[in-house]
């Protein structure tokens, strides 16, 4: 089960992408629309999924009927609660949200998400929102058609600059951009919290390969287990008190947590941030150098430590960032049998901590974190 929010500002490239899904992915669409709340006399309508108007023309009448339903709108009837404009939404999205996941052998795209409250309700689930913004030079496009309605002498002047300075152009299209994004508002918030961006496309075409090159029917939405434990040693980095690099490190076996640690200055020592470690607060410190003047205890140190060398035996150790080498010999002495570090580290030419890793029979991977952008 999949569930795709579509996030845009252009209405007639998010309709598109809502039927691509529809008629080429074979989703299921929810449409969030506004209304009066007076059209309880579609109610039975509203309730129900409908066929699609567009199918796909290759398609036999018994694979459409194979398809349908497939479309359902629902909009603001019902919400018995409020009477903002905000709280209607938010109850809308609750209804949405209780369609999809009653059905968990279906996939489904919602059109269109347009406020933060759709986004944090349908985070709940099986969800990504996909954002699909348009290139530059479109939106121009777009706000010098909406100028054609405006006073003629405002194109008049506007033609004018133009002519005169030819540089004038980038300034008048910078400034149009500009008027977009403050038009769009929380659209323009919600695109750079999406899940997945596309930012550029050259046209339908290009969209839909793009689109397709995301697989997101065949997408694992729970982090693999790779991912699910370098975030743990992401958070546990944020309680370092090291003003110089915040590392975290998670010792696991067998898929369960021995021990976290985080770096920072030892155990009634002033923290680091507070001038506890003199190399950390030089400013001519040179990184991966003079180490053994730190102060700071590395957090894969601090996470064996209190595992322990028995418990450490034939684990894996995450770490926000590569092993130093005092902190290498520590995990061969260990028995830890694989490392998984995030960051490369400046260390110098003659010493590599990952060959001496490999020469230890230890299984060494750098862990790469998916990327959402196209």
């Amino acid at each position: 089960m999949t569930v795709v929010g579509i996030i845009g500002v252009d209405h007639v490239v998010v309709e598109h992408v809502f039927m691509f899904f529809i008629n080429k992915l074979g989703y299921k669409g929810v449409k969030l629309v506004d209304c009066e709340r007076d059209c309880y006399t579609e109610e039975g309508t509203l309730n129900k999924f409908a066929p699609c108007a567009k199918t796909i023309d290759h398609e036999s009448n018994t694979e459409r009927n194979e398809r349908e339903p497939v479309t359902k709108r629902i909009c603001f009837c019902g919400c018995d609660f409020g009477d903002t404009y905000e709280c209607w939404v938010k109850f809308r999205a609750r209804k949405a949200f209780m369609v999809t996941t009653s059905d968990w052998n279906s996939n489904y795209i919602i059109s269109k998400l347009s406020k933060e409250s759709e986004l944090d309700i349908f985070s709940n689930t099986f969800f990504v929102s996909l954002a699909i913004d348009i290139p530059s030079i479109s939106r121009f496009s777009m706000l010098m058609n909406t100028y054609e309605n405006n006073d003629q002498i405002y194109h008049e002047k506007t033609v004018d600059m133009l002519t005169d300075n030819s540089d004038n152009v980038n300034v008048l299209l910078s400034l149009l951009i500009n008027e977009l994004n403050e038009s769009r508002d929380g659209t323009y918030r919600l695109l750079r919290k999406s899940d997945y961006y596309i930012g550029y496309f050259k046209d339908f075409c290009d969209l839909e390969n793009k689109i397709l090159g995301l697989k997101l029917s065949e997408m694992d939405l729970r982090p693999s287990w790779d991912e699910y434990f370098m975030k743990i040693a992401k958070i546990a980095s944020q309680r370092s008190n090291c003003i110089s690099r915040k590392v975290g490190s998670v010792i696991v076996k067998d898929k369960k947590i021995l021990s976290t640690g985080y770096n920072g200055t030892p155990k009634n020592m002033n923290n680091c941030f507070e001038g506890g470690c003199a190399r950390c607060t030089n400013p001519d410190r040179v990184e991966g150098k003079s180490l053994e003047t730190c102060s700071c205890m590395h957090a894969e140190a601090n996470a064996m430590l209190f595992a322990g060398i028995e418990r450490c035996n034939g684990a894996t150790i995450y770490i926000t960032l590569m092993p130093c080498i005092s902190c290498t010999k520590s995990i061969i002495q260990c028995e830890i049998e694989r490392v998984v570090y995030s960051a490369e580290y400046s260390i110098p030419e003659n010493i590599s901590t990952i060959k001496l890793l490999r020469d230890s029979n230890i299984k060494v991977d750098r862990f790469i974190e998916r990327q959402y952008c196209l």
